[in-house]
């Protein structure tokens, strides 16, 4: 069973931001609720090493607590680095309803297309958001994903061009390519080759990195790491 219609607990979500990101770096648990036979232990302590996830006081993480659709909102503005320097109203009729720690994150990912809100014109930010939701949200992220492992035989090489973001998991080159927003290259990828490619967003780098651009354009490439190396440096890119 799926149980799509059911709550996600913050373990479980951090098991798929685990597997979709290939996280690598672990931090020790000093958390009085994550215990040693949990099954999403090693997930919630890599999510907490990256960033991505935070304790709630008292040193606990509430893994057994389900995510609310702001909180979601805010670890996914922390994962794709969306900008949210906006703090204002969101548009939403329940506006008010959103926590002052989420409405900027609520705000830039309805901006941006990625949440939307109930045909009557609610985020409903407190509430529990529930598993297909959460799909749902991941899959406007990752438009086009290219896994860790090569299980349908895609290859390394792509030529075609991608409309919306590309969430990569391995090395890859993209030949002759459009982009229509951004590429997110993810820690268990170390390597990304363009030539005669255009991106028009970002490329955002989660951990150290080569990359190699030959008559490529990219109007803004993002580095997470300390070290990175670009090959390829030219006019063409608007921003580093």
């Amino acid at each position: 069973r799926f149980m799509p219609n059911d709550p996600i607990i913050r373990g479980d979500l951090a098991i798929i931001i685990d597997r979709m990101l290939g996280l690598s770096k672990i931090t020790y648990n000093y958390f009085r609720d994550l215990y040693t036979n949990d099954y999403y232990r090693e997930s919630v302590l890599r999510c907490v090493a990256a960033g991505y996830i935070n304790g709630v006081g008292e040193n606990k993480v509430n893994p057994r607590g389900n995510a609310t659709r702001e909180e979601v909102a805010v670890i996914l503005c922390r994962i794709f680095n969306i900008d949210t320097t906006y703090s204002g109203s969101t548009g939403f009729k329940d506006d008010s309803s959103i926590s002052s720690w989420a409405r900027s994150s609520v705000y830039a990912l309805s901006r941006l297309g990625y949440l939307n809100g109930t045909p009557d014109g609610k985020v409903n930010p407190k509430s529990n958001i529930t598993r297909a939701e959460m799909i749902t949200l991941l899959n406007n992220f990752a438009d086009t994903y290219i896994p860790r492992v090569d299980g349908d035989d895609s290859g390394s090489v792509f030529v075609s061009n991608f409309p919306k973001n590309i969430v990569v998991g391995r090395n890859i080159t993209l030949n002759n390519t459009t982009v229509g927003r951004d590429i997110y290259l993810t820690q268990s990828a170390s390597t990304l080759s363009l030539r005669d490619t255009k991106v028009l967003g970002r490329i955002v780098c989660f951990e150290d990195v080569n990359l190699a651009l030959v008559n490529t354009e990219v109007s803004n490439i993002t580095l997470l790491s300390e070290k990175s190396e670009i090959y390829g440096v030219s006019d063409s890119i608007g921003e580093i």
